[in-house]
This record gives structure tokens, C-alpha cells and sequence, in this order.
């Protein structure tokens, strides 16, 4: 894989194909670090015990900010799915 940098892109070439990455580093060593991690393959149990190391419930902060709220599908008032109410 060889990796060129062309302005705000990064191009890979890899055997015949060539496709543009625009990433928010600005260092080929990171990137490189970034698409090694695209190599990696994790087992079924691999995700399992991820999971456990980290609960979803022990994550700190919220998924949205606070001013995004009246977006969440929790204020949505969507018409019951047998109702006569067009869309």
C-alpha cells in the first residue's frame, strides 16, 4: 500500500486501486497506525467481552447535547402505525 499526500487528502494506492482519504490527521505515520487497525479481526467472543469490560450504562455523558433533545425520537408524535392520519 503507498500511501501520497495531495493537499487536504491522502491518497492510497494499493495494487490497482487508488482511492482519496480525507481524514483529520495530518501525519502518514498516524494514518498509517489508522489503516493498520483496518486489518484487524475480531472472533465472535471478541465483541462479547468488550462489551463487558465496558457497560453501556457506564459510559460517561450523553449521546446528544441538551439542546438537541426536542429531536429525540422520545418527543416524536407519530400517529400509531393503524391509524387513518396521512403522512
Amino acid at each position: 500500500m503507498e500511501l501520497y499526500k495531495r493537499d487536504k487528502f491522502f491518497e492510497v494506492k494499493k495494487m490497482t486501486n487508488s482511492f482519496k482519504v480525507k481524514l483529520g490527521t495530518t501525519k502518514i505515520k498516524i494514518l498509517n497506525q489508522n489503516m493498520e487497525a483496518l486489518t484487524v479481526k475480531l472472533s465472535e467472543k471478541d465483541p462479547r467481552e468488550i462489551s463487558k469490560a465496558v457497560p453501556i450504562g457506564d459510559v460517561a455523558g450523553g449521546r446528544y447535547y441538551n439542546r438537541l433533545d426536542h429531536f429525540s425520537w422520545k418527543y416524536a408524535n407519530t400517529p400509531p402505525k393503524d391509524s387513518k392520519i396521512s403522512t
